[in-house]
């Protein structure tokens, strides 16, 4: 697994942490007055903040900023982990990402939480608080399968637009050599020509040539009599 993509994965689950946040305060003002008490998130920081350590010091607004500090770092801890599940699983991205998301609020609503007698299990707790939950956690798997998708997708594509590819398995790309231009000769050319047939030795052309000579008669030009 590669490091890279636990970081992708992290990041993905910080993002996506944001529209959970927004969806649950959304929600929560559509809840009945009685179940308008605080959210499950600032309820677990307060009970981890218990005791006699600085944290149970801390003024209102410091808890509030604790509460977003520790909510937005589970979402990025689980986003990671998220990244670990083979990209081979035959599920499209976003139900991926919604059953994950699901196994968290099980595992954390029907297990840890009401282990550590944090809050009760989710069975004894009301309905529309539970379906409120369950809703975020579904936005938010959904959200971070999709950005993770899309960040995977960017970097094959990426890879594929690279001259040079460096990752294991892949050929490397040598650039193409420049043309070498042809290399001048060494000497200027020599045309081989044949010798243009003259005369031969010792005849004349004429008034002077001999009757019966080897050229021809020219036109125009007298010949001596036999």
């Amino acid at each position: 697994m590669s490091g890279l993509r636990l970081l992708k994965g992290a990041l993905a689950g910080c993002i996506a942490t944001g529209p959970m946040t927004v969806a649950m305060l959304l929600m929560h003002r559509l809840l009945p007055r009685q179940h308008r008490y605080e959210l499950p998130p600032m309820i677990i920081t307060r009970r981890l903040m218990g005791g006699k350590g600085p944290l149970a010091r801390l003024g209102t607004n410091e808890h509030k900023g604790l509460t977003v500090l520790t909510h937005f770092g589970f979402g990025t801890a689980f986003g990671a982990v998220y990244a670990l599940i083979p990209r081979q699983v035959p599920l499209p991205a976003a139900v991926r990402g919604v059953l994950f998301a699901l196994c968290i609020w099980f595992g954390s609503y029907l297990g840890w939480i009401p282990a550590a007698n944090i809050l009760p299990p989710a069975n004894k707790r009301p309905v529309q608080r539970n379906l409120l939950m369950i809703i975020a956690h579904v936005i938010w798997g959904a959200v971070l399968s999709v950005l993770l998708d899309r960040l995977d997708q960017d970097e094959s594509s990426q890879r594929e637009h690279s001259p040079y590819q460096n990752q294991e398995g892949t050929k490397h790309v040598k650039p193409a050599e420049p043309a070498k231009e042809p290399a001048e000769p060494a000497g200027p050319a020599v045309l081989a020509t044949s010798p243009t047939p003259g005369p031969a030795t010792g005849d004349r052309v004429g008034d002077d040539a001999p009757p019966g000579g080897g050229g021809p008669d020219l036109p125009g030009e007298w010949q001596a009599p036999e």
